[in-house]
């Protein structure tokens, strides 16, 4: 359960960054460092939804099965992601060595 609900803030992380990295690449009326206040201030826009988004799946998981989940907000819950990534990294890379 915990695994699916990283993956699942983590394709919604990845989509928000995305859409706020597009809109500052477009807006070519900006200064660099209008673009940098920008992404700053929308950074923190996308903190706040995500600290949001960890509530909001973790209250959707009946009470019983919340012991199971081994995070409590997005900073632990990121760190996790990051850490499954890099799992994924060496799985496949072993994968690969072994293949050769």
């Amino acid at each position: 359960m915990s695994a699916s609900i990283l993956q699942v803030l983590d394709s919604i992380d990845l989509a928000h960054k995305a859409a706020i990295d597009f809109i500052a690449e477009q807006s070519k009326t900006l200064e660099d460092s209008q673009k940098q206040e920008y992404l700053e201030e929308e950074g923190k826009k996308l903190s706040t939804f995500m600290e949001l988004y960890v509530l909001l799946f973790i209250n959707a998981v009946p009470p019983a099965g919340r012991k199971h989940i081994s995070f409590r907000s997005w900073s632990e819950a990121r760190a996790l992601i990051e850490k499954m990534r890099g799992f994924l990294k060496d799985e496949k890379s072993k994968g690969r060595t072994l293949e050769s």
